[in-house]
């Protein structure tokens, strides 16, 4: 009967791998365009605060004061972020 009980007993699930509150790297990367200080400060304190809190997984890059006239440096801002194979969002 012994045998049959041990047999029973529920196994201890493994705990995660690592330090108990690492982070594990996410597999994505976010990119966020917003205008400069001088168009917006909320927009551009918002990227910011959204590069700091997440660190290497969020991209923050700013279009030019005069975009429409700058329309190549908008594009090619967002073009790089584009080529970037693990940006999977741009906003």
């Amino acid at each position: 009967m012994v045998p049959l009980l041990a047999s029973c007993t529920p196994e201890e699930e493994p705990g995660p791998e690592g330090e108990p509150g690492a982070e594990v790297p996410a597999p994505f990367k976010i990119g966020i365009v917003t205008g400069t200080v001088s168009q917006g400060e909320d927009e551009y304190r918002a990227g910011e605060q959204m590069k700091q809190r997440y660190g290497d997984r969020v991209i923050h890059v700013t279009y030019p004061d005069n975009f429409m006239a700058e329309q190549e440096t908008t594009i090619s801002q967002i073009a790089g972020l584009a080529s970037d194979p693990d940006v999977t969002n741009i906003a």
